[in-house]
Formats: C-alpha cells, sequence, structure tokens
C-alpha cells in the first residue's frame, strides 16, 4: 500500500479507534491513534529509525550479542533487533505503564517472550528513588523525568505527570557483549552514571543528544564524566565523527542554537 493511502487509513483510525496495527517489514505492532509521532510514522511509512541502527552496527563493525534497549517505548528498536536476527537478545527499560503494556503486547506478537526481558523502571544514578515522569500528550515517545517545574518550550511544564521507580543500568544489567541505546529524552547522562560497571568494559552505545532536553535536565556533565574514557563519538544523522574531547563543543555548536535540533550519536 503507499503512504499516501497509509496516511487516509491513519486519518481513518484516528477518528474510530484507540488503537491500530502497524506492519513494518517483518514484524506487526499495535500502536495508540493518540501518538502522533512513533505510532504514526511507523503505520505510514512501516520504520522507525530502525535503519539508524543498521547505521550504527556498520561502524561498530560487529553485532554484540546483547541490545540494551533504554527508553524501549513500544518496541520499535529492540522487537525488529532481535526479530531479525541481530540480537540474541535484549533487556528492554520502560517506564511509563501505557508504554510498557504495548511493548509487552508487540514483544508476545512477534514471538519474542523469551528473547526481551521488560522492566517497568526509568533509569538513573541510583536505585530505589521514585521520580515524576511528565507525559507527552501527543508524542508518547517524548514522556520525560522531571527534574524541573520552570516554563519550557513544549509547555512541559504543564504536562500531568506520574511516579516511577528508578534503578540503575547496573543493577538491572548484566555484564555481558552489548550495545546500549538510549533514547530518554534529556536524561542520558544520568543514566549512564549509573552504569559504571558496565561502560568499565567500553561497549558501544548509542544515545539521542538533544541539547535542549540536557540543558532542562542539567545532565550534561554526568554524560561528560560517564563517556569521558571514550574515544570518539559519530554523528549517525551526518555520518561525522569527532575526538570524545569535543562533545561540549558539539552540544554547544552543533545542534545548541536550535532547542528543537536533536541528533543520535554512537560512542565508542
Amino acid at each position: 500500500m503507499g503512504r499516501l493511502y497509509r496516511s487516509a487509513l491513519w486519518r481513518l483510525h484516528k477518528r474510530l479507534h484507540r488503537f491500530a496495527l502497524a506492519e513494518t517489514a517483518q514484524e506487526t505492532f499495535i500502536v495508540r491513534t493518540s501518538d502522533l509521532l512513533i505510532g504514526e510514522r511507523l503505520f505510514i511509512t512501516g520504520d522507525y529509525e530502525f535503519g539508524k541502527v543498521m547505521a550504527a552496527l556498520d561502524l561498530i563493525g560487529r553485532i554484540p550479542a546483547l541490545l540494551i534497549d533504554v527508553g524501549a517505548n513500544i518496541g520499535t528498536v529492540c522487537i525488529p533487533a532481535v526479530n531479525r536476527g541481530l540480537f540474541r537478545s535484549a533487556v528492554a527499560i520502560e517506564p511509563v505503564p501505557g508504554n510498557v503494556a504495548l511493548l509487552r503486547a508487540n514483544v508476545a506478537l512477534n514471538g519474542l517472550s523469551d528473547k526481551i526481558a521488560i522492566h517497568q523502571v526509568a533509569c538513573g544514578a541510583s536505585d530505589g528513588a521514585t521520580v515524576e515522569m511528565e507525559l507527552s500528550p501527543t508524542n508518547h515517545g517524548d514522556h520525560r523525568i522531571r527534574t524541573t517545574d520552570a516554563a519550557g518550550k513544549y509547555g512541559e511544564d504543564q504536562w500531568p505527570t506520574m511516579a516511577v521507580p528508578l534503578m540503575s543500568l547496573d543493577t538491572l544489567c548484566p555484564q555481558a557483549d552489548m550495545l546500549i541505546w538510549m533514547d530518554t529524552q534529556g536524561f542520558e547522562g544520568f543514566v549512564l552514571a549509573g552504569a559504571k560497571r558496565i561502560l568499565s568494559e567500553r561497549p558501544p552505545v548509542v544515545a539521542e543528544f538533544w541539547p535542549y532536553a540536557m540543558r532542562r535536565t542539567g545532565s550534561l556533565e554526568a554524560f561528560i564524566e560517564a563517556t569521558a574514557h571514550y574515544t570518539k563519538f559519530t554523528d549517525l544523522d551526518s555520518g561525522t565523527n569527532y575526538p570524545m574531547s569535543r562533545i561540549r563543543d558539539f552540544w554547544r555548536e552543533a545542534y545548541g542554537p536550535d532547542w528543537m535540533s536533536y541528533t543520535d550519536i554512537l560512542i565508542q
């Protein structure tokens, strides 16, 4: 089916249904019709950023055994990564109950319940705390851990919130041959601060890099400290390589001026 047809069908689903089935090349996903980014794009195009997984693996030059998917949402990274045989198994970490319900359903729908372990928590620098998650009404991949009540560019200070438990990656994950994949809406530095044991082996890390959100959470310094022993990073959007020592300049110059600009970087 063409994209125009899929777009029209999506609009119809939005009017009539709370959920829709989205078909990718090899997977089926249940998505919410109220999700105007991941759900809509997956339904219309049959893909959501999986091309970046392939690009990262090409740059790494090998395929690790385990995928750690932090901020897994409904499984658009971990499910095809395991289903298509790229990784033997995955750990999917997602704190928001509505997303977790769809994540569990999608893992089961694609026959991967024995290969993808799911943890309903947020990741941070330590264990045991409870944090507030602010919930985007239109982009279910943009729920964020709240660290400030200050007004935001998206009006996120007015979003509803819910309490979620916090655990560290070092507690949740085994020491293994892994790729860490993170999309935590600016909280990435604190996620990595809780992964000192895992990061001591320098596994490759793919992280969303969104200066606006990192500035709002105050996570940049934690990000720099946690990755200081790595040697380089690659902007997956442009393909440009940088020494790790330039991460602060990259934050300020490449993506800092425009608060909407973000990319994904591969850290090695």
